[in-house]
């Protein structure tokens, strides 16, 4: 299995680029191959969108901060976990995480998208 985790950074890039980079998140996580993606800090309107994108299911848990209904109980268990949770759960690593590329190019600039590099994990 292929686990993909990656924190959006709120759909931001850097350098900023004050425009939506929806489509270009939306492509990146559609051109990767994962069994499950695990995002953090996704504009709230996005899941269904990026699900779509990658022909995905999608659950999701808003936090307090952008959700004025309370999350599914058992949506936001497991979303509170992070890789390293799921690996005490048995599953194991297979060879080390590899680092995708987050580099698009936006109005002739060359941006990364969020500030954190997406990771993806072989576990058994």
């Amino acid at each position: 299995m292929l686990i993909l985790s990656w924190n959006l950074f709120h759909g931001r890039s850097l350098p900023p680029t004050r425009q939506s980079l929806f489509e270009q998140f939306a492509a990146s996580l559609a051109g990767w191959r994962w069994d499950v993606a695990l995002l953090q800090e996704v504009p709230p309107w996005w899941p269904a969108a990026l699900a779509r994108a990658s022909a995905a299911d999608h659950r999701s848990a808003m936090t307090s901060r952008n959700s004025l209904l309370a999350p599914d109980a058992a949506i936001a268990h497991i979303a509170a976990r992070d890789v390293d949770h799921l690996f005490a759960k048995g599953l194991a690593p297979v060879g080390d995480a590899e680092i995708l590329d987050r580099h698009v190019t936006v109005r002739d600039v060359s941006v990364e998208l969020s500030d954190h590099p997406p990771l993806l994990v072989r576990v058994e």
